[in-house]
């Protein structure tokens, strides 16, 4: 069966029937299993398809997945794919199968059962609602939550998909407010990310608002003084809302959030006026800032560079935020690619400039994806980068760097990246994930095939060690799992062989007998290293 491929000419084909396949999303299960959604219309009608592949890269579902609802959309908005702590895909999108377009969510075990019917819950959603998100809280219920004219609705359902408290509103009369994020909090809550225009006017700047809900729709944070919520990006000045704009997130620009460990969640975004660099927030528990108001800029302001992108991830443990950005000139027709790591308690830790992956060129690089490497022992974080790279108008590669805790680099260099796919063709919506087992894993559309099969979803995966492939075996003298040989081990290895009766693993070579050989072999292992 096919798995993760070790040639980067020749990357995973997860939906490749003819016709358009677009939009793929990828996340984590626990045990580095990853859930890959898609839009697949090859039938006609973009229709919300999901696959599971093992930690491996094996398809467990037939090949081109399972189709989740036989919509007949002529063109798709967003919608949102995340996994629960049973390890079960949440999936949430505009569903018109029966003849209405609605909202739909759909709860999907890893054999392929639909938990909540095979037509999922169709959530009570008014005209033009549009873009739903989904998020897991810990206690085993879901909340859903989607735009409508004028605002965004969330609605709270249980385990078994049962509507539990009413829908309600976040709205403001004239003004468009749009739902751009849903994440459950660590303390039971869902935090909620929106873009609020400055004015009535569709075109007037747009800014970043978050709040804390409870289930039942109960605000948690105090809103920023003379804000209406809690002001992630905002107008330059504080206090009462001025009458002058500056700065603006992008039109049709929506940013993502990350949870963190206490009840809070770190938030990163770019804008395109002002000037023009990509922020970072961090709001606490208690819905505090961190950083200053209208955010952390990722590095300096320098003459004649802009900032078009914000790719983000963030490390709970360490409390740390990799977030890598396109670069280009004042003219827009030479492009580079910058990563910057924050921290909580130090801000920018790679220097004024972050670090320089691409200097700028030609070649426009595009969908910055940054992905932390998780931390081991609560040691410091570093990170795995990739993005588009064109070729031409309409065509790229996909190179990737991996970084240091201190931003040097594990692979590639700058200007010299590895690859990801050194395929020229056309490309779509790069997403990533990384996993617990410390191996990225990417997704996009791909025309490479357009001939004969159009446009389809592929996947690469990258290790900790910069290898593409199957992911390197565990260990042997790792006995705690965490990634590091150190004396830890052979304390913990020590333990296991005097206890009485020996623990499991004390029989290290593996001859049914506990004696002293298996002590020496341990030892010589140990300081052989891995």
């Amino acid at each position: 069966m096919a798995q993760w491929s070790t040639d980067p000419g020749a990357n995973l084909a997860i939906g490749d029937r003819t016709g358009i396949q677009n939009q793929a999303k990828i996340v984590s299960r626990a045990d580095s299993a990853s859930w890959i959604s898609w839009f697949d219309n090859s039938a006609g009608g973009y229709k919300p398809t999901l696959q599971l592949l093992s930690a491996d890269g094996v398809e467990q579902f037939a090949h081109n997945g399972i189709t989740l609802a036989n919509t007949t959309n002529s063109s798709t908005v967003d919608y949102d794919l995340k996994v629960d702590g049973g390890g079960n895909a949440l999936v949430t999108f505009m569903d018109n199968s029966s003849g209405t377009s609605q909202v739909t969510a759909m709860k999907i075990s890893v054999d392929g059962t639909r938990l909540w019917g095979a037509a999922g819950v169709q959530l009570p959603s008014s005209t033009g609602a549009s873009n739903p998100k989904i998020a897991a809280l810990a206690d085993g219920t879901v909340m859903v939550g989607w735009s409508v004219s004028g605002g965004f609705t969330l609605r709270h359902l249980g385990n078994n998909g049962g509507l539990l408290d009413a829908n309600f509103a976040i709205a403001e009369a004239g003004r468009s407010v749009t739902l751009s994020d849903l994440q459950a909090s660590s303390d039971g809550h869902v935090i909620a990310l929106w873009v609020r225009p400055f004015t009535t006017s569709f075109l007037s700047s747009k800014y970043l608002y978050t709040q804390k809900f409870t289930p039942s729709g109960a605000a948690q944070w105090t809103a920023t003084p003379g804000f209406a919520a809690v002001c992630v990006y905002g107008p330059p000045q504080g206090g009462a809302y001025p009458n002058v704009q500056g700065g603006s997130i992008q039109n049709g620009y929506f940013p993502v959030c990350f949870p963190d460990a206490t009840g809070g969640a770190a938030y990163a975004w770019y804008e395109n006026a002002g000037p023009r660099n990509a922020f970072v927030q961090r709001v606490t528990g208690g819905g505090a800032l961190l950083f200053a108001l209208h955010g952390l800029p990722i590095a300096a302001v320098e003459a004649g560079r802009l900032r078009l992108s914000a790719g983000a991830s963030f490390d709970k443990v360490t409390r740390t935020m990799i977030v890598a950005a396109t670069e280009s000139n004042t003219n827009q027709n030479q492009f580079g690619l910058m990563v910057q790591k924050i921290s909580d308690e130090t801000g920018l830790e790679w220097g004024v400039s972050g670090t320089r992956l691409m200097d700028l060129n030609a070649n426009q690089s595009s969908f910055a994806r940054a992905l932390a490497l998780p931390s081991v022992n609560g040691l410091a974080t570093g990170g795995v980068v990739a993005c588009f790279d064109a070729r031409s108008a309409t065509t790229g590669v996909v190179p990737t760097w991996g970084l240091n805790p201190d931003g040097s680099f594990i692979w590639g260099g700058t200007n010299a990246p590895a690859s990801l796919c050194t395929v020229v063709s056309g490309k779509a919506r790069l997403d990533a994930v990384m996993g617990p087992d410390r191996t990225a894993r990417f997704v996009w559309a791909d025309s490479r095939n357009e001939a004969t099969t159009g446009q389809d979803i592929v996947a690469q995966n990258i290790n900790a060690d910069g290898t593409l492939g199957m992911p390197p075996a565990p260990c042997r003298v790792d006995v705690d799992h965490d990634g590091i040989v150190s004396p830890d081990d052979l304390a913990d290895y020590i333990t296991a062989f005097f206890s009485i009766p020996p623990a499991d693993g004390s029989d290290f070579d593996g001859n049914g007998i506990v004696d002293p050989d298996d002590l020496a072999d341990f030892i010589a292992a140990f300081f052989a290293g891995c």
